[in-house]
């Protein structure tokens, strides 16, 4: 992610994750495997930090999302 993608995700309001799902979730769940499946192991640590048996791949790339702010959101660089 380029420094202004970065700040943009950071600042986004908690509520606007959704939409911030609708794009670069697209890219998270092509690129790293999600649609197709093919990545077990990151959808598996998704359903054990979601606590649920079963998720799909957009329930998956919204709680990378989710961290990804979390964590940008944890140091003041990104702000």
């Amino acid at each position: 992610m380029t420094k202004r993608d970065k700040v943009d995700v950071a600042r986004a309001q908690e509520h606007h994750l959704g939409y911030i799902n609708e794009t670069l979730g697209q890219y998270v769940r092509v690129r790293y495997g999600l649609w197709s499946k093919t990545n077990q192991s990151l959808l598996q640590s998704c359903r054990e930090a979601l606590g649920k048996e079963d998720i799909n791949a957009e329930e998956a790339s919204f709680l990378i999302i989710r961290c990804l702010w979390e964590h940008l959101n944890s140091s003041d660089e990104h702000r």
